[in-house]
């Protein structure tokens, strides 16, 4: 069991560092975003889509762990919910040419 432990362990850490990678790229890609914004009401409304958009992610990960009964394969899976939609939102905010 503590083998089991143990490769779980590593696989969370990858996962994490995933997320930490995109959610860099996230952040480098909004702000590009901003400066190209014209008014602060629209520069405003970047910034507060993105704070809702980290407490969607975040309540929904909550959910399906609650969903999925905990456990494991539900952190992993958690985990990787919550690396998968920070990839998909740094590509949503990439300048496009």
């Amino acid at each position: 069991m503590n083998k089991a432990a143990g490769v779980t362990d590593s696989i969370l850490q990858c996962i994490q560092q995933a997320t930490d990678i995109w959610d860099k790229l996230r952040t480098a890609t909004t702000k590009p975003q901003l400066v190209s914004l014209e008014s602060e009401q629209d520069r405003g409304a970047l910034k507060a889509a993105q704070l809702a958009w980290i407490a969607w992610r975040d309540k929904m990960a909550a959910a399906l762990l609650a969903f999925d009964g905990g456990g494991n394969l539900s952190t992993l899976s958690t985990n990787f919910f919550i690396m998968e939609e920070t990839q998909l939102q740094a590509d949503r905010l990439k300048v496009q040419p």
